[in-house]
């Protein structure tokens, strides 16, 4: 009897097994190289991840098939400006909301997936919130509101 071929079986089913969870690996893994925080708008309170360098910047939410329900991501400026905004590869349809330096709401747009249009703030900004599309009017925030939670000093109610 010879026993080789069973133990090219077990490595082969290993490495066949290891190739089909290696990619929920690296996925979350992914997720986790952003710092995770809890803010407030209005009554909602949100998990956002934070892009803060610009590695994150540009990575954002692209390759992602979902975002999950009051969950987001805040883009944090060091100093205000006209940044701008647009969906390359970014799967998921979302809505922004501009923030000045003084946590409030300057406007809220709706993007497409994939579209490569620039987002383009009518004011200076420090702070992007990206939600899910149609978020902010499910939860009836708009231009004007203040988002708490996002320096170390603001506190969430």
């Amino acid at each position: 009897m010879n026993a080789r071929p069973f133990v090219k079986i077990n490595i082969r089913s290993i490495i066949i097994l290891s190739l089909l969870i290696l990619p929920f690996i690296r996925v979350s893994a992914e997720n986790k190289e952003f710092e995770e925080k809890k803010i407030q708008i209005n009554e909602n309170i949100l998990i956002v991840e934070i892009a803060d360098t610009d590695s994150k910047r540009e990575k954002g939410l692209m390759f992602r098939e979902k975002l999950d329900e009051n969950r987001g991501m805040l883009f944090i400026f060091e100093t205000p400006h006209y940044y701008t905004f647009w969906m390359e590869n970014t799967k998921i349809p979302l809505s922004l909301a501009f923030i000045d330096q003084d946590f409030k709401i300057t406007e809220i747009v709706d993007l497409k997936p994939l579209d490569t249009t620039l987002a383009v703030p009518s004011k200076k900004i420090s702070y992007v919130l990206e939600m899910n599309k149609g978020w902010f009017k499910k939860n009836k925030v708009k231009a004007g509101d203040i988002v708490n939670g996002i320096k170390k000093e603001s506190t969430i109610r």
